[in-house]
């Protein structure tokens, strides 16, 4: 049939054939034909679609990802990547407010003061929120001497290169033997709602800052937020700076809008470990006992998870540098971990701490915590007979 119709009409007309196509039957065929060739073509548009919407589907998926696991807005010169923090486990966070020299933006102030520091705790299981603030007065030891905690900001900022953060974090990390797994720093002339805001507490108004935290607790959980979103985004773009990620911010305060008001607290150090003393013939500061704060931070910052898996854990100093494993077990005892044995290693030119784990665990709260204080991966070892440790730890250069 085709061929009789591709003929041209001389020979069709001396071709005979038992039948013959009428006008009407052959105009019926290039419509059929027509239709064919559509849904061939519809099918190949629909094929060029999907893959377009594959692909945009795939850039979209990993910009969210990068989006949601990158730091929400870092700060100059703190060099640290968000935590490994799943929302199930403690979270301390460095709480510190800015107070800026002039009205530029925020991202380009290098040289700063600091108005409040505090470290933050949040610990999901247990649905509780702690504020532990430490006064600016007190005396801090850097690795750049002994200073005031509110002139750590600035003396970070005089480090080549800059790291003001970094060096804040760090010094107070030190100072306190807890891990801090990130920081929120906020501008103290922030744009954020009025109803919203803490004041700044004096040493004498802690009661009043507990208040405020209450209040602003209460303010999270009411359903007015909703309209004060705009401005809550506008001054977290300009006036908040942090290390976590979109993702763990938006859980953090999702599940902060959860704690019970009775679950809040707000310490700060007791006076009876702090004796005042004068520096520079004109500088009033304030000298803690270690021994005493430590019993203070770790009835604030000791983790249930670590303190119910009772892991027996061995120090040992593999540097030359004295005191080094003793620094070490400090942090650990902060955290509740039972800390048998403090000693030097067999060996001691250890430049990387090693963190060798003879339990068998597979997932344990005490190594995860382990592995952030040292910042190195722990190694499983196999043991076939009993050992009083049940993980030892060789404080290598790297821990200072």
């Amino acid at each position: 049939m085709c061929y009789y119709i591709s003929m041209t009409r001389k020979k069709r007309s001396k071709l005979r054939l038992p039948f013959s196509l009428s006008p009407k039957k052959i105009k019926g065929w290039k419509k059929h034909q027509e239709k064919i060739r559509f849904k061939r073509l519809g099918k190949k548009l629909f094929v060029v679609c999907g893959l377009w919407l594959v692909v945009a589907f795939l850039f979209l998926g990993y910009k969210s990802w990068k989006f949601l696991t990158k730091p929400l807005a870092q700060e100059q010169g703190s060099g640290l990547s968000p935590p490994r923090w799943n929302g199930k486990t403690q979270l301390n966070l460095l709480l510190f407010n800015i107070n800026n020299q002039d009205d530029s933006d925020y991202h380009t102030i290098s040289y700063s003061s600091m108005a409040d520091v505090a470290v933050v705790t949040f610990n999901p299981a247990e649905g509780t929120l702690r504020f532990f603030v430490i006064p600016l007065e007190i005396l801090v030891e850097t690795e750049k001497g002994t200073y005031p905690a509110k002139k750590l900001f600035a003396l970070g900022a005089t480090l080549n290169p800059p790291a003001e953060t970094g060096f804040l974090i760090d010094s107070m990390q030190g100072f306190l033997a807890v891990p801090l797994d990130g920081y929120i720093s906020l501008r103290s002339n922030s744009r954020l709602p009025p109803s919203l805001k803490l004041r700044r507490a004096g040493k004498t108004q802690n009661s009043k800052l507990e208040g405020e935290v209450v209040d602003f607790h209460q303010q999270l959980k009411s359903p007015k937020i909703i309209f004060q979103i705009p401005q809550i985004l506008q001054f977290a773009k300009a006036d908040l700076k942090t290390n976590l990620s979109a993702g763990q911010s938006f859980r953090l305060l999702w599940q902060v809008r959860k704690v019970r008001f009775d679950k809040l607290s707000v310490t700060a150090l007791p006076e009876h470990i702090l004796s005042s003393e004068r520096i520079n013939t004109d500088e009033d500061v304030l000298v803690v006992n270690e021994k005493l704060l430590d019993e203070v931070i770790t009835e604030i910052f000791a983790e249930p998870g670590i303190i119910t898996e009772r892991i027996k854990v061995s120090v040992k100093n593999g540097t030359k540098t004295p005191g080094l494993a003793t620094k070490a077990a400090r942090f650990l005892k902060n955290l509740g971990t039972g800390v048998i044995e403090i000693g030097n290693a067999e060996t001691q030119d250890c430049e990387k701490t090693q963190i060798l784990d003879y339990t068998g665990v597979p997932t344990s709260r005490t190594l995860q915590r382990l592995e952030d204080v040292f910042g190195v991966e722990s190694e499983r070892i196999e043991v076939f007979e009993a050992r009083r440790a049940d993980v030892e730890i060789v404080v290598g250069e790297d821990f200072q």
